[in-house]
């Protein structure tokens, strides 16, 4: 905890305590200090801590490319396309009409280590 507040440059002792408080309020089932659904509230389990900096910015597309389930582009026939991938918000539908700006950085992540973990899966099958 101390090398992850260090590096994101937040103090390690209000983390620390931070983080207690959150895994107290899984053990109770009710989170008294945000007022969280108790069905959001999970255990964190390991040692391993990201910290991911959020800049402001606003750049958001809507429509974009198909994918499949696997972020595999696919062509106007909606065949899957070798080798080619796809990931995040330029994923066609995935805001609909409209966004609201940061909604998206979970499905970035989430659709990139999809779409990144299927790349290297299949770059040595041809």
């Amino acid at each position: 905890m101390q090398t992850v507040a260090q590096k994101a440059g937040i103090d390690a002792e209000e983390l620390t305590k931070t983080m207690k408080n959150y895994d107290q309020a899984v053990k109770m089932g009710k989170d008294e200090e945000f007022g969280r659904d108790p069905k959001f509230l999970h255990a964190y389990e390991g040692d391993t801590y990201y910290v991911i900096e959020q800049k402001l910015r606003f750049c958001t597309t809507l429509g974009g490319y198909e994918t499949t389930a696997q972020m595999q582009l696919v062509d106007s026939d909606f065949t899957p396309i070798d080798s080619f991938y796809a990931a995040g918000e330029i994923i066609g539908g995935a805001n609909g009409h409209d966004s609201m700006p940061s909604m998206m950085n979970s499905w970035s992540y989430a659709s990139g280590f999809v779409a990144g973990t299927e790349a290297a899966d299949n770059c040595n099958l041809k």
